[in-house]
């Protein structure tokens, strides 16, 4: 490669500062629009309180309104009402609901159907667009002292657990936790910051490809992803709330891909030097996550439904209505059988 072709290419693109380009933030394919978004200096962005508007993804045009912990979802009061059932929903972009209206995103299918099943129950979808596992367990304790729920379920994607390999190394941590991102990068100028997420992508699959042994390099790709989620799980277990991780290896057995909102000359230089050809069984990876201690819900036998694209909006991995609905289904049946196995 001519490394003198990808600095002309970068210093001829126009380079907004982090500050104005804060919604290229969000996790998305480049035909989408944000609304809402403004920076953060923990993690990177989040939605502003009670702003409501309209934003696009896939072509659809969705009118989006945040709550006032900027949260796609309603205000709730302090405690649920008595004899009310009360989970927080976290994850990205997809419980979010992105390129869905509100009441046919995932969270809004989830409540639908253990309503179905009997329980009283509110789902708060306190889901982020744009956010991995590491800014749920920043902001986590928030919402639990805000809301009070008695359940927080957080899904899982399986590209998340790569994600927060390569983010690993730039996050600040108290006491093993993580609590934000390096100040320094968002101060930097967007593009700049996109080549050193992209450089941290390449960094981490170079060196999961240089561990020989696949016990060993399967560890090493779990343990951020791991450490996030034990620190979710002990905050609920300090606020008195149970905490189930919904994961189905939807994309582990996959090759992981450029997520198509880079800016192409972003994607070419992630294209050139990342390796893909670390692959691992969705199985083995829910046994580590249960040897971890976690409560897993496993909707492993939804997953051919869930990626199929009749189920995703189009050209897009986000789950259309029907897709919302699947996973509604399929987390609200094996939600039901852990809860009742003990209560």
């Amino acid at each position: 490669m001519n490394i003198s072709t990808v600095i002309v290419a970068w210093a001829l693109l126009p380079v907004p500062s982090i500050a104005d380009a804060a919604a290229m933030l969000d996790t998305a394919n480049e035909r989408m629009t944000t609304v809402c978004v403004e920076p953060n200096p923990l993690t990177g962005h989040v939605r502003k309180a009670h702003c409501a508007g309209w934003a696009s993804r896939s072509g659809r045009r969705v009118w989006y309104s945040y709550n006032g912990l900027g949260l796609r979802d309603k205000d709730y009061p302090a405690r649920p009402a008595p004899g009310v059932l009360r989970i927080l929903a976290a994850d990205g972009s997809i419980l979010a609901g992105s390129g869905l209206k509100e009441k046919d995103s995932p969270a809004r299918a989830l409540e639908r159907a253990l309503k179905g099943r009997g329980l009283r129950v509110e789902v708060i979808n306190a889901a982020g667009s744009g956010y991995a596992v590491w800014q749920n367990a920043v902001w986590l304790k928030r919402y639990l002292k805000a809301y009070s729920p008695r359940v927080v379920l957080f899904y899982l994607p399986s590209h998340f657990i790569f994600t927060e390999r390569s983010y690993w190394r730039r996050l600040r941590r108290d006491n093993g936790n993580v609590v934000g991102i390096e100040p320094w990068l968002l101060r930097l100028r967007f593009l700049v910051f996109l080549y050193i997420e992209q450089w941290d992508r390449i960094h981490a699959s170079w060196k999961l490809r240089s561990i020989r042994d696949p016990a060993a390099r399967l560890e090493n790709l779990l343990a951020p992803v791991l450490s996030e989620l034990r620190q979710m799980r002990d905050a609920c277990r300090a606020s008195g709330a149970r905490f189930f991780v919904v994961y189905a290896d939807e994309e582990v057995n996959a090759d992981y891909y450029v997520l198509p909102e880079r800016p192409p000359v972003a994607v070419r230089f992630e294209q050139w030097f990342f390796i893909r050809q670390f692959r691992f069984d969705g199985a083995v990876v829910e046994k580590r996550l249960r040897d971890a201690g976690l409560e897993i819900l496993s909707i492993a036998g939804d997953e051919p439904g869930l990626r199929s694209r009749s189920n995703r909006l189009p050209g897009d991995y986000h789950w259309n209505e029907s897709g919302a609905n699947l996973f509604g289904e399929a987390a609200a049946r094996e939600f039901v059988k852990a809860w009742k196995s003990r209560y």
